[in-house]
């Protein structure tokens, strides 16, 4: 690796350290054995990720309503939200990012629009800068990024000659732009490269080169039956889709990326590690010891899961802790078991337990939950439909309903659930 992607990521952590997240110590490899935590019990609770939850009711106007099928990424003071299919804003208008306050849930504005236009993105969910001043949306015409700020207003197009189905853009600072391009030819290799705004390409750098695995088939012949199955904890973008065609299973794997701090991470969809990228590519950062109920990606379309595989379906990391998706037996099974995992960095200890309805909340006392992103900052952020709080305490007439939802209708918007 050279300079110049060095200097990227050392943008990032000059970065982390102005949002306050101060903490710049290595984060130290670890090992979950899954068959030793499942044996020892226990219950996860949200006292395990933070010590203090807040029930933040989203604003519901005419300007912003939230549909019920819908993807989201968050920044340490904003929540950005869009309807996965058409819905109105005010009017007929294409689907666009809403962005609404994090710590109060009122409706702030929305940020450009989808479309076919000048300035219009493809995909209504953006990257957002490792300084949180820049959200960079798939450009309508499938070439290069359209860039906004939080607050809606438009900075322009950047690397408008890069194909982005050819690309996942992972990290971005101030001055550069990480990309990542995947070979599907028979290896899981994926190439990082660096670019200024301005599209120079400074710098490039080989992760898991070599690394073997079975080729994608991409064509398929006769009748074809597509499957998608929702993770356990449900994040947003983590469906897994099978695809059964003369008699053969293929899943279509996806790699996730992600900045803990000023380190870039990444776990590739039915692998049982974590790695970080360092100057001399990836190194394996967290593992799963799933022992002889172990499927090697290796394998991944050349044999089938059985239904004793353990499965990692998600994976939400902070600098201390980790949150995860477990799955007993492939998620097609009508009989898998699903589970909720916790791994405590600093004290290294997991626990493990049957998903349910999700994370037990022994803070206030109120119903289950199942975060589904992370802040810059560790905390951890549920979303909540109205429908489902107004359900689960008909069910639960005794509870002590918290302030903030007594007065949610039907019609209301989704409710944030932080636990920091």
């Amino acid at each position: 690796m050279t300079k110049y992607f060095s200097a990227a990521i050392i943008a990032m952590t000059l970065m982390a350290g102005c949002s306050g997240n101060t903490d710049s110590d290595d984060i130290k490899p670890g090992t979950i054995n899954v068959d030793e935590v499942l044996a020892s019990g226990g219950d996860v609770k949200a006292s395990m990720l933070g010590k203090k939850i807040s029930y933040i009711p989203l604003e519901t106007t005419d300007s912003a309503l939230i549909a019920n099928s819908w993807t989201a990424c968050v920044t340490d003071n904003i929540f950005i939200i869009s309807n996965s299919e058409k819905v109105s804003f005010g009017g007929d208008t294409p689907s666009a990012a809403m962005a609404f306050d994090l710590c109060s849930g009122k409706f702030l504005n929305t940020i450009g629009r989808s479309g076919e236009g000048p300035g219009e993105y493809s995909y209504p969910v953006p990257v957002v800068s490792s300084d949180g001043s820049r959200l960079l949306f798939s450009s309508s015409n499938r070439k290069g990024w359209e860039t906004y700020t939080p607050s809606g207003k438009y900075l322009g197009k950047v690397l408008p000659e890069i194909d982005v189905d050819g690309f996942s853009l992972v990290a971005s600072t101030d001055s550069t732009i990480t990309l990542v391009k995947r070979d599907f030819s028979g290896t899981r290799t994926k190439q990082l490269y660096t670019y200024s705004l301005t599209g120079a390409l400074l710098d490039s750098l080989p992760l898991l080169k070599d690394y073997p695995c079975e080729p994608y088939v991409l064509s398929f012949n006769g009748q074809v039956t597509v499957r998608t199955f929702d993770s356990v904890l449900g994040t947003p973008g983590n469906s897994i889709i099978e695809v059964t065609a003369d008699g053969k299973s293929t899943v279509f794997p996806d790699c996730s990326y992600w900045l803990v701090g000023p380190d870039l991470h990444f776990n590739e969809s039915f692998c049982d590690t974590v790695y970080t990228v360092t100057s001399e590519g990836a190194s394996p950062l967290l593992t799963f010891d799933m022992g002889t109920h172990s499927h090697p990606i290796e394998q991944l379309n050349a044999e089938p899961f059985s239904a004793d595989n353990y499965i990692v379906t998600d994976l939400i990391e902070g600098r201390s802790k980790v949150l995860f998706g477990l799955s007993h037996g492939w998620l097609g099974d009508a009989n898998h078991k699903e589970y909720i995992g916790i791994y405590d960095r600093e004290s290294g200890t997991t626990v493990i337990s049957p998903a349910g309805e999700g994370v037990t909340d022994d803070l206030s006392g109120f119903m289950p939950l199942k975060p589904i992103l992370i802040t810059p900052s560790g905390a951890f952020v549920s979303v909540v439909t109205a429908d489902k709080i107004l359900e689960w305490i008909d069910n639960n007439p005794d509870a002590d309903i918290p302030a903030p939802l007594r007065n949610l209708t039907d019609d209301s918007n989704p409710v944030l659930v932080v636990i920091e």
